[in-house]
Formats: structure tokens, sequence, C-alpha cells
């Protein structure tokens, strides 16, 4: 790998300026003042304040090749994900690509081309909660058997959709449009990231997807899926962005004791069937996991060594969702 990433001036290059392309643009100019960054848009959302931050803006791909970015952070919405890696990959730049990898049902030959570049280049997909420290002490704690052998586990993710940007009318949002790569599966797919890199391969045991009819939208704003991993636990999956007070749990029971990670507060709890109890804080800001994941990919372009998403891990996300989909319309008839 060329050593020009290890100058603190690296060039990288945002694909969109929406809501968390912008964020990475801000926290890397906080973070790392002197990046050199350029952003590619699509002139579909107007000018925007941040465009002064950065040393170009380009509108097609190719301008955006000759700047010879050093890495590319994919931000744009995850219907365009696919097309924007494969171009980009192919002219070995490394990327970091925000959840999802994708949308459901796209080209399987076009997805197995991207695991063959992520082969030669560092490619990892942005699944945020990877970085958490207290992920990665519940990882090592199932590994060590804290708990023993794991029966089953709780997670859940329930959120206001209203409140995520409140800047933008939810409804126009990405988060609400199919065709972007909007609904609660693709949005929250960071639940079903954490189930497999906690508990390994999972099946699907059934899945309910609705739509509650509370926000006015068009995609799906719940989802119930009931997994097993491959010793016969239980994984009961829920994801929601139709409930106002906030909540992001992982509980995993074990046939020791219990392990309960409230993700929001920061507060990890190990119950030993014994009477044994261990609180642990792990209280870690937005930009504190982002500023971990960009370190940790930053460090994987000098290195083979990645502990972040890879592309196979990140369309066993987007399997679990296509097979949710297909079992929902099952249901139906």
């Amino acid at each position: 790998m060329n050593n020009r990433v290890n100058d603190k001036k690296r060039k990288i290059l945002i694909c969109s300026l929406g809501s968390i392309g912008t964020y990475y643009l801000n926290l890397i100019k906080k973070k790392w003042p002197e990046t050199r960054l350029s952003v590619l848009r699509s002139g579909k959302g107007g000018e925007r304040d941040e465009e002064m931050l950065v040393e170009n803006v380009f509108k097609i791909k190719e301008e955006a090749i000759s700047w010879n970015p050093d890495m590319c952070i994919i931000a744009s919405p995850a219907s365009f994900h696919l097309s924007q890696s494969i171009f980009f990959a192919n002219k070995n730049i490394p990327l970091l690509i925000e959840k999802p990898i994708g949308i459901p049902f796209q080209s399987q030959k076009t997805w197995e081309s991207l695991v063959m570049f992520s082969e030669k280049i560092p490619i990892s997909i942005a699944y945020i909660f990877r970085s958490h420290p207290a992920a990665k002490f519940l990882k090592s704690q199932l590994k060590k058997n804290k708990i023993g052998k794991i029966i089953e586990a709780e997670i859940y993710c329930g959120s206001w959709l209203p409140s995520w940007r409140p800047n933008q009318d939810y409804k126009k949002s990405v988060s609400a449009n199919r065709n972007l790569g909007g609904g609660v599966l693709l949005e929250l797919s960071h639940e079903i990231d954490l189930a497999l890199w906690l508990f390994g391969e999972l099946s699907i045991i059934n899945a309910h997807i609705k739509n509650s009819g509370l926000l006015d939208i068009d995609v799906e704003d719940q989802a119930y899926l009931l997994l097993s991993d491959l010793n016969g636990a239980v994984i009961d999956l829920r994801l929601n962005f139709c409930t106002i007070r906030n909540r992001r749990m992982i509980r995993t029971k074990g046939t020791q004791g219990e392990i309960f990670w409230d993700m929001n507060e920061g507060i990890l709890t190990i119950d030993n069937f014994d009477g044994e109890k261990e609180i642990i804080n792990f209280k870690y800001s937005k930009d504190d996991l982002f500023e971990i994941q960009l370190e940790s990919f930053f460090n994987s372009l000098d290195s083979s060594e990645n502990e972040l998403c890879k592309v196979k891990d990140a369309l066993s996300v987007l399997k679990i969702i296509e097979q949710s989909f297909k079992i929902n319309d099952h249901n139906k008839k």
C-alpha cells in the first residue's frame, strides 16, 4: 500500500453530504485537521455550508478519481453503495462503506466482485458498534464462557424516527424512502450485525415485519426476527423506529448467568446465578466511537489486520434481511 496514507495530510473523498457524510466531514476536520477532504455530490441537495470546508466538490466519479484520493468514505444512500463501491474499488481505492452495505436483492454476481476486490484492498463496512469497547468486552466474555453455554439472547432497539434528524422532514428522509434503502431493517441493521458478530452463523426461524401506521410512511417501521445459532440458542431480535422513548439493549442468558448491556446508558452488568454481580461503565460518545472506527480503518490501510466489518460479514447481514422479507411475505399468504 502506498506510504502516502501515513501522511497526516491524507486525501479522503466523501461520497454525499447527507447527514452521515456531513458528520464524517466535521469529525475528520475536528480530529484530523490536516486531512485533505473533497466530496462527491449528486447536486440534488442544493449547496451546503460544509462545501467551504473541502478542497473540491465533484459532480461525477471520474473527476473525483483524478484527485487521487487515498481512501473513500461512501456515505450516500444505501441504494448507491454497490455501484459506487465497485467503481472506486476498481480504481484500487480503499473504502469505508456506511452501513448497510447495500439494499436487498441486488446482483449477486456484482456482490461477488466486491468480495474479490476486498481481498486485494482494504474495504470495511461501518457497523459502528463493533468499535464499542463494551461490545468487544461482551464478545470476549462470551468467548470465555463467562456465563456458560448460551441459551438465549434478546436484542432490542426502539427509537422515534422524527427525532433522528430534527432539521429535516423525516417523511422525506432516506430512512422513509424504500428506493434509497430506508425501512427499519436496513436502518437499524447494526443489531443484526451484532447478533452475527457475537453469536456466529444464524438461521431464521420466523420474521414479522410491519408498518405500525404511527409515522405515515410507506416503509416498515417494526421488525421482529426469531433466529437460532448453530448450538440451538434462540436470539429474539426486535427493531422499530416508532417508539418515543429511545431504548437499546442486549441481554444474553447462559447456563451460569446473564449479561445485560444497556447500550444507551453505557452500562454492562454481569449476573452469575451464584449471586456474584459485576457492573462496568462503558460511557462513550458518538464521536468517540466514530473516532475509534476511523482510526481502525486508517490502520488497516497499512496492515492486514482489520477488526471492522468485512464485506462478507455485511453481506451476511443483508442475507438475513432478504430472508426476513421472504418469510414475512410467505406468512402473509
